[in-house]
């Protein structure tokens, strides 16, 4: 009787724990955030540097120096997880920095090819496209400064007066040369460009060659006036009569 008492109670036991509460549900899931479309990344990327088209009136020293802000500026909205929404803006802009960095040489904007140079560098590994337009401004940047401070008549000869800086060094020297004399590391005032407007400098090593406007606020000289012409000859047999003095 007793152990018919127990088997009940533990057949009862077991039949209310089925029958018990059940277990909370789970929580949902949080949803994976949405990524971004690849022109909500592209507009994020380039708005996070100043566009290069507006340096084109700025000092060539002022867009050098604006150029590592604006490399860092878009290095943070490039770098992080990569998607292929993110990829795509990413190439986008890098080709169409390509095309900028291309048309800024042809303007001779020669600091801002290399700041293009330098924020596609951000984007993309693959420098094929533009690592000689950037050699080529690199090439030309390190250019001495050379600044025409004036004109000099010396009898028959004519003196140019040119401040040289050399911008690896930092020196500075003045030379009073004239046209077609060698001066500098490995340069030659190659011409006088128009009345004194400007001269043409040559590399040669390099054999570029470069203008230098003239000085400004310095008077070109006057032209000299040609001589009147001498009056005509008398036809012969013809006499000349001659004005009657008062």
């Amino acid at each position: 009787m007793k152990y018919m008492i127990l088997a009940v109670c533990l057949v009862a036991f077991l039949l209310q724990g089925c029958g018990g509460t059940p277990p909370p549900p789970e929580p949902p899931k949080a949803e994976a955030p949405k990524d971004k479309t690849p022109d909500e990344y592209y507009a994020m990327l380039k708005g996070s540097f100043t566009d290069p088209g507006a340096w084109l009136a700025l000092p060539e020293e002022t867009v050098l120096a604006a150029i590592p802000a604006a490399v860092e500026g878009l290095k943070k909205e490039a770098g992080g997880a990569e998607t292929e929404n993110k990829n795509a803006a990413k190439k986008r802009l890098a080709d169409e920095m390509v095309i900028t960095a291309r048309d800024l040489r042809d303007k001779e904007k020669w600091a801002c090819v290399k700041g293009v140079c330098a924020l596609r560098t951000q984007l993309t590994p693959d420098t094929s496209q533009t690592e000689k337009l950037l050699a080529r401004a690199e090439q030309i940047l390190s250019r001495p400064k050379i600044t025409v401070q004036g004109f000099m008549d010396v009898g028959s000869q004519l003196l140019i007066i040119l401040e040289c800086k050399n911008l690896k060094t930092g020196e500075t020297q003045t030379y009073r040369i004239s046209e077609g004399e060698d001066f500098g590391d490995n340069l030659r005032l190659s011409r006088i460009i128009g009345n004194r407007e400007a001269i043409e400098i040559l590399d040669k090593t390099t054999k570029d060659t470069w203008e230098v406007s003239g000085p400004t606020g310095i008077p070109a000289p006057a032209p000299v006036a040609a001589p009147a012409p001498p009056p005509p000859a008398p036809e012969p047999g013809k006499k000349t009569i001659k004005p009657k003095k008062d």
